[in-house]
């Protein structure tokens, strides 16, 4: 009899080690999760939004009411800046990159080249970004400029705390 009493001690010695061990594993997924919740932008997150955020236009972008943000993708689109073929576009180019810096024997023309490329390629991205807003805005009205401007404010001010921790 003792021993089928030692061995259920040692049992629920162990269940309890793996319950504790449970829990603290489901404690750090559900803090990892809210977490992430927490960092990340909400709503807003969309395909078109990185196309303007390196640029440094996502503010910009923001600062437009939701149904113009759907104007800005559609003729994002229509204007042949699909995403897919700016991600087909960058994995080429990073083949090209890393060719050049791989090269043995290394040339400095060559990798001048691709960063080249890359400016070319960003600049015209960049130039077909500002082209819809400047339409987007010419076809506001005043009023509808003032509002926006506020946003915009809003937006560069809400970017610059969030960026600096404050």
């Amino acid at each position: 009899m003792r021993n089928s009493n030692g061995d259920e001690s040692r049992r629920r010695k162990w269940v309890r080690i793996a319950l504790v061990i449970s829990v603290c594993v489901n404690l750090l997924l559900i803090g990892s999760a809210v977490g992430i919740f927490i960092r990340w932008p909400h709503g807003e997150y969309r395909h078109a939004d990185q196309l303007f955020g390196p640029a440094g236009l996502s503010v910009i972008a923001k600062a437009f009411e939701h149904e113009d943000r759907e104007r800005l993708r559609k003729d994002i689109s229509s204007r042949g800046l699909k995403l897919d073929q700016h991600r087909k576009e960058a994995n080429e180019h990073f083949g090209n990159l890393f060719e050049a810096v791989t090269a043995d024997p290394f040339s400095r023309k060559a990798l001048d080249e691709r960063f080249r490329e890359q400016r070319e390629r960003a600049g015209l991205r960049l130039q077909a970004a500002h082209e819809i807003l400047a339409d987007r805005i010419q076809a506001m009205s005043l009023e509808e400029r003032r509002v926006f401007g506020e946003r915009l404010s809003s937006r560069y001010e809400w970017r610059w705390k969030r960026r600096n921790g404050k």
